[in-house]
C-alpha cells in the first residue's frame, strides 16, 4: 500500500541511502508507460532488515537508529512491514516479480 511504501521510503531517506520503494500500482503505471504488458505480479518472500544490519550497512550511529525508530512509530505499520524491537526495529521489504511482454507497436 502507499502508506507502507511511505514508511519504508522515510526509512531510506533517513538512512541517506538514495533508494526508494515503489508501490505495485506505481510500477504497473511505469511499465505501461514504457510499452510493457503486465502479465502477472508474483510475490517473493519479504526481506527482513534489522536496524542493526542497516546501521552497519549505512554507517548509522545509535542516535540515528533511535531517531529513525521514533519517526517510524508514527506510521503504525503492521508487523509485516515494520516490527519494533526493544533496541531498534526490523523492516520487511516486500518484493514482487513482474512478468511482462512488450505491447504491440
Amino acid at each position: 500500500t502507499q502508506s507502507h511504501a511511505d514508511c519504508l521510503n522515510d526509512l531510506y531517506r533517513m538512512m541517506h541511502s538514495g533508494k526508494w520503494y515503489p508501490t505495485v500500482a506505481h510500477l504497473r503505471r511505469c511499465l505501461a508507460a514504457e510499452g510493457w504488458n503486465l502479465v502477472a505480479v508474483l510475490p517473493a518472500a519479504p526481506l527482513p532488515l534489522t536496524s542493526r544490519e542497516l546501521a552497519a550497512r549505512y554507517h548509522l550511529g545509535v542516535e540515528d537508529v533511535v531517531s529513525i525508530r521514533k519517526h517510524l512509530l508514527r506510521f503504525k505499520a503492521p508487523d509485516t512491514v515494520l516490527k519494533m524491537e526493544e533496541d531498534g526495529f526490523c523492516a520487511f521489504l516486500h518484493y514482487w516479480t513482474y512478468v511482462c511482454t512488450p505491447l504491440p507497436r
